[in-house]
């Protein structure tokens, strides 16, 4: 198809451009989290859904199952104040209600992605393995516990306090050197978005063998 290579373009160009934004805005954070995983989903999307898109009866089971286990995880991250922490450890002001925010538009739109699977568009396959890739990269969930905060390292209490000119409450300390206590909201249900992930990963490079060798026919 004529357009693939335009849309391949126009992914890329807008994949780079907000990791860019997000780096000179935020900091490190998102590109640990979205940039790397988002450089490998473009990668595996190019060589895989882009030339053969996968059948939804195959690639929605598994996405939609992934989908629901971050649904879950969401709820472990809401609970224990993630945007919070991650406020304190990397001094920019991410609020709760920010937090619940992108949260709700971002399961809006995995919806939409799952209807643009059905209907086998390559960006619907493309945001959708972005999705799968950056559960990967959670596994910095198990990291965060050993970096020091860069806002009151030493205190152990939630504070609130103004960064930036906005307001962040309830800023939790999982610090383990000063807590002692080993945990990071989101580890505990991390598992539920890792495993279905693995699954639709392998489900998209098989049906895409599959594909190929139907072709090579």
């Amino acid at each position: 198809m004529k357009s693939k290579p335009k849309i391949a373009i126009l992914v890329f160009v807008i994949l780079i451009s907000g990791i860019t934004y997000s780096y000179i805005s935020i900091g490190i954070a998102p590109l640990l989290i979205i940039g790397i995983p988002g450089i490998f989903a473009y990668w595996f999307w190019h060589a895989t859904y882009l030339k053969n898109a996968i059948e939804p009866s195959m690639i929605l089971p598994p996405f939609l199952a992934t989908v629901a286990g971050f649904e879950f995880h969401l709820i472990e991250e809401y609970l224990g104040n993630y945007s919070q922490a991650i406020s304190r450890i990397f001094n920019f002001a991410w609020t709760e209600s920010t937090f619940f925010i992108v949260i709700v538009i971002l399961s809006g739109a995995l919806f939409l992605v799952t209807m643009g699977l059905l209907y086998k568009h390559p960006i619907a396959g493309f945001i959708a393995i972005l999705f799968v890739m950056t559960r990967f990269a959670e596994m910095l969930l198990f990291i965060f516990p050993f970096i020091q905060p860069q806002i009151q390292a030493e205190n152990a209490n939630a504070i609130s306090q103004n960064i930036g000119g906005t307001l962040v409450k309830n800023m939790p300390n999982y610090y383990f050197p000063t807590t002692g206590h080993y945990y990071f909201p989101g580890m505990y249900t991390w598992l539920l978005t890792l495993v279905p992930a693995i699954y639709c990963v392998y489900i998209i490079q098989r049906e895409h063998k599959i594909n190929q060798n139907l072709i090579a026919q």
